[in-house]
């Protein structure tokens, strides 16, 4: 269910990275365990191979992965806790010198979700009217997960002074990450604008009618702008089509003015923008448009045991068993009484493209009900999406995880250390996976 608005905080709040997201702490202590171990038992700790005897750090005789990577590099035991920014963990042995390739590229092209804010925009998004909180930790939330790039929030009523409040904005926007402009020292380029790491993003409100950053009239926001914060700035101006007392106050955004904006008139009903051509700009005002003002609900459920479950193999496409079918005619009920309350309740179906899943909702039934103003209405209408599929593991698919220890056992490594960024090979990743529900998750 979508959650409610926030109460007011006294301090502003920073919202996590992707990868505080998506990596648990017991997985973070796993990694950093066997990183501090000899390169042989780290590497088949990580990949759940070691005997209690192995574990307690005695040596072993099992064999090593094929190609024989490097010992985990020092960057790894540095950042098990936090995911690199720049490029994934499982690509790092890559950018290492070797006696084929002694000059090798030192960053990578930018990759999948978490790297698309690559394009190192500095971003200061001022909202103002009502829902700004509610909208303000949504847009943080969505971009750190879905773009990847460093965005935090800014209530102008937790600091002492607008001055204090653009002093800590400025400074945020203006941070830059090193680790991503190795590649431009050692090619000698003039350091004039680089920002070529994943990008940082300011969400600004103020929760009290004192600040100037309330953006509530023309002169505000002048001053807002000519502050030249470094960075690109819009305005969002949330309104209600309903009359309310507060917005006989606000002067409105228009075209007169040299800013950029975007207008939202019940949560995305009805949008104006302006001067807003920017990549990065466009996907704040595209995701802010689809946020609903009131509770969803959305039931996840997996699909039924499949036959490779049984097998213990990864992708592919087998049906169900006969639990799985089982599971399936329970679903149906469930959905009939619980989801759909009995035709009370409209609701729709959505699947992956895959037969375990299609099998799955097989059972879930489609009644046609009257919505109460004579418009019919299909209850769980399927939809099957591409985009819901299950990560594809290339060359692993069909395989079990040992088949993979066994032929690929450099590749077990690389992903036990890298489960969120390491790819199959001619697969996906994880990041590629989170890269195609982005669309998806703005038709939910």
């Amino acid at each position: 269910t979508a959650p409610t608005p926030s109460t007011p905080r006294e301090e502003e709040s920073e919202g996590r990275h992707l990868s505080t997201l998506l990596l648990p702490a017991a997985e973070t202590r796993r990694r950093e365990e066997a990183l501090a171990m000899p390169p042989d038992l780290a590497r088949r700790k990580l990949v759940g191979f070691l005997t209690p005897s192995e574990d307690d750090g005695l040596e072993s005789s099992s064999p090593t992965p094929k190609r024989g990577l490097a010992e985990p590099p020092q960057m790894l035991r540095a950042n098990t806790a936090r995911y690199p920014l720049n490029f994934v963990l499982s690509q790092h042995h890559c950018l290492e010198a070797n006696e084929g390739n002694p000059q090798p590229t030192r960053l990578p092209p930018p990759v999948g979700a978490a790297m698309y804010g690559a394009l190192g925009e500095r971003c200061v998004v001022c909202l103002t009217g009502f829902g700004k909180r509610f909208m303000a930790e949504r847009l943080v939330r969505y971009t750190q997960f879905f773009q990847g790039a460093h965005c935090k929030l800014f209530d102008a009523a937790a600091f002492a002074s607008d001055a204090a409040l653009e002093a800590a904005v400025a400074a945020y926007v203006e941070a830059r990450d090193e680790t991503a402009e190795i590649q431009l020292r050692e090619s000698k380029v003039e350091p004039l604008q680089w920002h070529v790491d994943v990008g940082r993003i300011a969400a600004v409100f103020s929760s009290s009618d004192s600040s100037r950053w309330t953006g509530a009239t023309k002169a505000s926001r002048a001053s807002i702008r000519d502050l030249n914060l470094c960075s690109k700035l819009i305005f969002v101006e949330l309104r209600s089509s309903k009359s309310r007392e507060d917005e006989s106050l606000v002067e409105s955004l228009d075209e007169s003015e040299r800013v950029r904006f975007a207008r939202l008139t019940d949560f995305g009903e009805t949008v104006t923008t302006h001067r807003v051509r920017d990549v990065q700009l466009l996907a704040i005002v595209k995701f802010l448009t689809h946020v609903h003002a009131s509770g969803r609900t959305v039931y996840l459920t997996r699909h039924g045991q499949s036959e490779y479950n049984v097998l213990k193999k990864i992708g592919g496409n087998p049906g169900l068993t006969d639990k799985g079918r089982a599971y399936a005619r329970w679903l149906g009920r469930f959905a009939a009484t619980e989801i759909c309350d009995r035709g009370r309740r409209p609701a729709r179906l959505w699947t992956s493209t895959m037969r375990r899943a299609v099998q799955t909702a097989e059972c879930v039934p489609h009644d046609v009900v009257d919505r109460g103003d004579g418009t019919p209405w299909t209850q769980m209408q399927h939809r099957a999406s591409r985009n819901l599929d299950e990560l594809y593991a290339g060359d692993c698919e069909g395989m079990t995880y040992d088949d993979i220890t066994d032929k690929y056992g450099d590749e077990s490594f690389l992903r036990a250390i890298d489960k969120l960024g390491y790819r199959y090979p001619r697969g996906e990743s994880y990041l590629d996976l989170i890269a195609r529900l982005d669309p998806l998750m703005h038709e939910l």
